[in-house]
């Protein structure tokens, strides 16, 4: 059982048992994270960053699923002409990467929190990275989306987050590239 800390005793209340009721249903992975932050709710982020995980647990955003589609993409990534051997030379350890991405995925979806790299520093590391390579990767994405995906809203979502974090790679490159032409 969890409570929020309220000053305001029947508003409190009515929270406490409408966030009862949202976290019966949860995944166990979540519902314990959840618990562990209503204990020590202290702010209105955290209330915020549990209604997210419910919202997208109601849309299909399970950690199983989320480990499906990261293994699904980078299968075809792996098998990709163009784009397999950028990722093979330069990530030593698959298994690690794929747990990494998998924490980043969950971190984006779920607001879980577990990741806490820098995307567009790790792809700056990477040899042969380029913007050019962005509309193949979301191209695989799509395409593992649709082989895997629950639902359209489910899809219309993760594309839309998808979209946008590469487009940030993409900005963090050519930005990259154009302070290396400078100096």
């Amino acid at each position: 059982m969890f409570l929020i800390p309220c000053l305001h005793i029947s508003r409190c209340r009515i929270l406490n048992r409408y966030l009862q009721y949202q976290f019966k249903d949860l995944h166990p992975l979540i519902k314990d994270g959840a618990e562990k932050m209503m204990k020590n709710m202290k702010s209105p982020a955290l209330a915020r960053r549990a209604e997210v995980q419910r919202r997208a647990l109601t849309m299909g955003f399970e950690p199983e699923v989320i480990s499906g589609i990261v293994l699904g993409f980078y299968g075809k990534v792996r098998a990709h002409p163009v784009l397999g051997p950028v990722f093979d030379d330069n990530i030593e350890n698959w298994d690690l990467h794929l747990q990494k991405m998998e924490r980043f995925w969950r971190s984006v979806l779920l607001n879980t929190g577990e990741y806490s790299g820098k995307p567009v520093q790790a792809d700056l590391g990477l040899a042969d990275m380029s913007g050019d390579l962005f509309p193949i990767w979301l191209r695989l994405f799509d395409d593992t989306l649709a082989e895997i995906s629950p639902s359209p809203e489910f899809t219309a979502h993760l594309q839309k987050r998808a979209y946008n974090i590469a487009a940030s790679l993409a900005r963090g490159l050519e930005k990259n590239t154009i302070t290396e032409a400078v100096k």
